[in-house]
């Protein structure tokens, strides 16, 4: 077990999660490689939250902010980033999960793995989706959420997040752009950390699941998906090429405001994506699903 403590600032935002906080503060504390702070941002709760915390706060283990009014989830987490210490790598985590105990040690490695860490440079790695009482329902999220049947570049996150902000581990080059995102409620935090990191800096998948990924009716990303059988992923497939919807409204609002800060940044294939991808928000349905066809082509893995 590593004792020692790596330059790596935990960021746990809060709102109304008395019900589990207290298991996920205790996963972080029993890391095998322990962070210089941790950070707990709550937002307005009207529950037993910040007394729960507050008993952590008061033996010195972390650092507990209390927002009067809610911000809301993007907001929060980047008020928390911004308030670690500049030199950190950064950790965010959810409330109500549960991390394995190499979970930082896991990733502070692999980040390490990078030449280059001038580059905004990100690691992520896969879950465990369980339930209320983590009992296991699917030993890969990424699988549950089907974004493991195909390869994680630039152009595919163009179409969707690939990451799930509780599983990254991130360096101070992209904390500050972190810190510099628009104020936005079409999108989250993770998706716009995903395009800088796939845009020009470095990544990493780490394929192992390091984090308990709680099933339950608060949990934003999980309350209403329900995962479908090959047979039904062939049925919806089917019906969403010609069913007109928002489909890629959200994306495209965030790709615009990534254009606009960081375009010259990427390279002349990139920027033609990036181009062809905006072009999208005039096109019908089926145009867009054409294009996400096209994009995707080459880059499954096992689609079905």
């Amino acid at each position: 077990m590593n004792q020692g403590k790596a330059n790596i600032s935990v960021i746990i935002t809060t709102h109304n999660g008395s019900r589990f906080i207290e298991e996920q503060i205790e996963s972080i504390l029993a890391q095998t490689l322990a962070p210089k702070e941790i950070i707990v941002s709550d937002d307005a709760s009207t529950d037993d939250t910040i007394a729960l915390v507050h008993k952590w706060e008061q033996s010195g283990k972390l650092r507990l902010i209390r927002n009067t009014v809610a911000l809301g989830v993007v907001a929060n987490f980047k008020k928390a980033v911004a308030l670690a210490e500049p030199n950190h790598f950064i950790a965010l985590s959810d409330q109500d999960d549960v991390w394995l105990p190499h979970k930082l040690e896991t990733c502070w490695n692999k980040i390490h793995d990078f030449e280059d860490l001038r580059l905004p440079s990100l690691v992520y790695s896969d879950l465990q989706l369980v339930d209320q009482h983590l009992q296991v329902m699917n030993p890969s999220f990424q699988n549950e959420l089907g974004i493991d049947k195909f390869e994680h570049c630039f152009d595919t996150a163009l179409f969707g997040s690939l990451v799930l902000g509780c599983t990254t581990l991130f360096n101070p080059a992209l904390r500050n752009l972190f810190v510099a995102m628009p104020h936005s409620k079409q999108y989250f935090h993770d998706a716009w950390m995903a395009l800088i990191a796939f845009g020009w800096g470095n990544h990493a998948c780490i394929q192992e699941p390091l984090v308990l990924y709680r099933q339950h009716a608060n949990n934003l990303t999980i309350a209403a998906h329900q995962k479908k059988s090959r047979h039904g992923k062939l049925v919806a497939h089917g019906k969403a090429f010609f069913t007109a919807s928002n489909y890629l409204n959200n994306e495209l609002a965030l790709a615009k405001d990534f254009s606009n800060s960081y375009v010259d940044k990427l390279s002349p294939a990139k920027q033609l994506a990036l181009h062809n991808f905006l072009s999208l928000e005039t096109k019908s349905h089926f145009r867009k699903k054409w294009a996400f066809e096209k994009t995707f082509f080459p880059r499954w893995l096992n689609r079905f």
